[in-house]
């Protein structure tokens, strides 16, 4: 849950960081594939220039999801495993491995914290 909590934080930051430095609007929330998802419903019915475009799409730049990302969203088990061969003491995440190993930690309430 930490990760979870962390990555959306730093998720959140980065668009902050984009609307302040001119890249994106501001929206007032951090779910740019919303945006984009009107964008979609509108392409074509109303386009740039059109008045009856909704005020969010004035002036917005879709993401383009066909760049492939240069950032690694969660563990990156690649670069753990690479450090470990090299013999740093990279921290594990969790030792749970396997989908039967956590549903026998989810059969205890009591071992999730």
């Amino acid at each position: 849950l930490e990760m979870v909590r962390s990555n959306l934080f730093d998720f959140a930051w980065n668009i902050r960081a984009a609307v302040d430095a001119n890249q994106m609007t501001d929206h007032g929330h951090f779910c740019p594939w919303l945006v984009d998802a009107l964008d979609q419903v509108c392409k074509g019915w109303l386009d740039e220039g059109n008045d009856a475009r909704p005020a969010a799409l004035r002036g917005h730049r879709r993401t383009d999801t066909t760049i492939a990302p240069i950032t690694v969203r969660g563990i990156d088990w690649e670069h753990l495993q690479r450090l470990k061969s090299l013999g740093a003491r990279a921290m594990e995440p969790s030792v749970l491995r396997t989908e039967e190993e956590v549903q026998k930690v989810l059969a205890y309430p009591l071992l999730v914290v």
